[in-house]
């Protein structure tokens, strides 16, 4: 049996896939298909009735929220003696770890959905005309950054009527639009001030609103082997170009959506403390009840191998 196991700072999932709150556990949304404007005129002659435009184009899918829960314990041993404010750190520590537990889960589930570890995977995903291979690489002086970018956001606006407004960019992407001062970046910058474009400065150069890189580690090797291994969870040379609609509806156009609810004894992602006999230990413990569903695919679109491959 394969145990996936996290490291690192997890919970990007929400900013690719917002939130939603639901009231109940089970409910539908819109699965939606590109959004149209100007089939309809709305200029209206005195007397004469209001057009109506027609319904949301796609169908109504289900959604379940399942309960995501871990317990922490904080032994009795280890806060013997302590003060409250002592005994308290200790129960935040357990609380962020809890909490940062679940909030992995969520993430794996995003990524499964809408990353994939080789061509064929993210074409299953996104269709082969949304992903997209540069035709000069982004290390090579002669990349086209901006370019290859602003051309597949214009496929997504054509398809979805929507720009995307987030990119995902691995670690190894980042490491080169920052570090190597031959790519296209690189050049622009070196006449200025020479500072390292963070991800604010290339989310402005790229005409989008947010760049993620994504830190989250996981190891698919079982517990204590011998060729156990972190990676990174999003891995690859690929950039993932996104539409994100943080809108609280399950009827927009949007690429994904966290839908989840909460309870009066229960809400989101909360944290709950309770001291257990039975293992003489203080108990954390973190829940949620959640899922997370594609909306319009197509609002998504990857350009796929960016960086010159290895030599061998």
């Amino acid at each position: 049996m394969t145990i996936r196991r996290g490291l690192g700072a997890a919970g990007i999932g929400t900013k690719i896939a917002p939130l939603v709150r639901h009231d109940a556990i089970n409910g539908v949304y819109f699965k939606r298909d590109r959004y149209r404007i100007g089939h309809v005129k709305t200029e209206r002659a005195p007397g004469e009735r209001v057009k109506r435009s027609e319904t949301t184009r796609g169908n109504l899918e289900p959604f379940m929220a399942v309960d995501h829960s871990i317990d922490k314990t904080v032994p009795r041993e280890l806060v013997d003696g302590m003060s409250e404010s002592a005994l308290f750190g200790e129960m935040e520590q357990a609380s962020y770890e809890a909490l940062n537990e679940v909030q992995y889960d969520h993430e794996l589930k995003v990524r499964n959905m809408l990353w994939a570890d080789d061509q064929a995977g993210f074409n299953s995903i996104y269709g082969s005309d949304h992903v997209k291979t540069p035709g000069n690489k982004w290390d090579t002086a002669d990349g086209e950054i901006y370019r290859d970018v602003q051309s597949l956001s214009d496929d997504i606006l054509k398809t979805t009527g929507f720009r995307p407004n987030t990119a995902v960019i691995p670690k190894k992407v980042l490491d080169v639009l920052q570090g190597d001062p031959n790519n296209e970046i690189g050049e622009r910058i070196k006449y200025t001030n020479g500072e390292i474009p963070d991800t604010t400065r290339l989310a402005r150069y790229l005409r989008l609103d947010n760049v993620i890189v994504p830190e989250s580690l996981e190891d698919d090797a079982n517990p204590g082997q011998s060729n156990e291994r972190y990676d990174w969870m999003w891995d690859g040379e690929h950039v993932g170009l996104f539409y994100v609609n943080p809108a609280n509806t399950r009827n927009k156009v949007t690429l994904a959506s966290t839908f989840y609810t909460d309870m009066p004894n229960e809400p989101f992602l909360g944290i709950f403390t309770r001291y257990d006999d039975d293992y003489k230990s203080y108990i954390v413990r973190c829940n949620a009840y959640f899922d997370a569903k594609e909306v319009d695919i197509k609002c998504g679109a990857v350009l796929y191998d960016v960086l010159t491959p290895p030599s061998t």
